[in-house]
């Protein structure tokens, strides 16, 4: 017994030592290993954070430099670097290329040119730098516009378009003359819906027209009050009795190019400022001009055409329509557009707008996207009908409209040349309904 119990110290001995030495030594391994990823967690955070450091500080346009940021991060976590091992070079990120911005022209023209919202309108493929090429059509469209233009007879205006009075002084001392716009009085109506007008007045000296100024906007009224005066220095007493003054009255339209609605022209000749301002009115006179197509009485319409010859498209936005005839029983008509796109004489396109309730002055401001051939606007034709919508019978014809090839009006003809040779511009012009057939 004595010699079993020595042997079994003498094992129990350096079996307690190995015991002891494997725990310390799992006990060293498990605290490099957590040490170990501490580190490399560590690094990871280091690494995502420069890398959002650096996504911020990318400019707008969304590319990235090589500045931005020591590190970057690997999503897929099968592929993360070691801490210990070295480093990999990484590809840099794709980026994308900022698209080039396009851009929509607003032409102003003669009567009633509009600038609208280019919103409404499809830009795409517009191009820069197109050469326009002039097409024996437009030739041909010209000839035929000189035709109707021979034609043509001077008529004058009528004369009850109202007064304007006004006053001129001149300073001596300052050789400085000035003129006041006191007021406009019994002005016609140019906005149907409001039965009003929203006038200016612009002033230019004649006969250089090197002086031009204008008033502000006066809102919904035919009797504006301005009171405004205008000083135009540098003249002398002399050159006075040679110059004359030339007011245009115009009424200000946010859907197209101002409407004029008079003049009037003063000559200072027998003007005698010596004694202080001299206090005139002048009667508002309507603008000397060819006389056009005869109104069919039927109303007008808005309408803006746009040609992207590089998409092979034609833009025809209906704005707006005033002083439609058809009433039914309910009152005023209900109207809406219709419209057609022919190449020769088939038929390629059919839209429409809504129907607007009860109103002889709509406003529609729809946009409508035609593709043509490739060969261009040559024998396209544009169609529109203004009808009064009838739930029970057949629609109504108020007036129609014809741009292109069979287009036979002078607005329409010189509306359509502007188009073909200004591509890619927005140009909206008001034209008088005719007659349906």
């Amino acid at each position: 017994m004595g010699q079993h119990g020595e042997a079994s110290e003498s094992i129990s001995g350096p079996a307690v030592i190995g015991t002891v030495c494997s725990v310390v030594l799992t006990i060293a391994v498990s605290v490099t290993v957590c040490i170990c990823r501490c580190h490399r967690r560590k690094l990871l955070r280091e690494t995502s954070f420069g890398s959002s450091s650096s996504s911020q500080s990318l400019p707008n346009n969304g590319r990235r430099t090589d500045s931005s940021s020591p590190r970057s991060t690997i999503s897929d976590p099968s592929k993360r670097m070691s801490p210990v091992s070295p480093a990999i070079p990484i590809l840099p990120q794709s980026f994308s290329m900022p698209l080039p911005q396009t851009k929509t022209y607003i032409k102003t023209s003669s009567s009633d040119t509009l600038s609208i919202d280019p919103g409404l309108v499809s830009t795409d493929y517009c191009i820069e730098n197109e050469v326009n090429q002039r097409s024996p059509r437009l030739d041909a469209m010209e000839n035929k516009l000189d035709q109707i233009r021979e034609r043509m007879e001077t008529v004058p205006p009528p004369s009850t378009l109202g007064t304007l009075n006004f006053s001129v002084g001149y300073d001596m001392h300052k050789s400085a003359f000035r003129v006041t716009i006191h007021k406009a009085n019994d002005l016609p109506i140019r906005d149907p819906q409001s039965g009003s007008a929203d006038p200016y007045i612009k002033l230019c000296l004649l006969p250089d027209k090197k002086h031009k100024v204008k008033t502000r906007v006066l809102r919904r009224t035919r009797n504006p009050v301005f009171e405004e005066t205008f000083t135009f220095f540098g003249l002398e007493r002399g050159q006075l009795p040679g110059i004359s003054l030339h007011f245009s009255v115009l009424s200000f339209d946010r859907f197209s190019r101002d409407h004029l609605i008079g003049e009037v022209t003063m000559s200072l000749a027998k003007v005698d400022m010596t004694e202080g301002e001299v206090t005139m009115t002048g009667e508002i006179v309507g603008k000397q001009t060819k006389q056009q197509q005869k109104p069919s009485g039927k109303g007008e319409i808005l309408v803006s055409l746009c040609y992207q010859p590089a998409a092979n498209r034609l833009s025809v936005v209906i704005l707006k329509a005033r002083n439609l005839t058809g009433y039914n029983l309910m009152g005023p008509a209900d109207p809406f557009v219709k419209l057609c796109l022919l190449q020769g004489d088939q038929k390629l396109a059919k839209k429409k707008t809504h129907v607007k309730r009860h109103t002889a002055n709509p406003v529609f401001n729809e946009s409508f996207i035609f593709d043509v051939p490739s060969e261009g606007l040559e024998d396209i034709t544009v169609e529109l009908q203004v009808l009064d919508h009838d739930r029970v019978s057949k629609n109504d014809q108020i007036g129609r409209l014809t741009f292109g090839g069979r287009a036979k009006t002078p607005s329409t003809l010189e509306h359509w040349k502007e188009v073909c040779e200004n591509p890619r511009r927005q140009i909206a012009k008001w034209h008088d309904l005719q007659q349906g057939h």
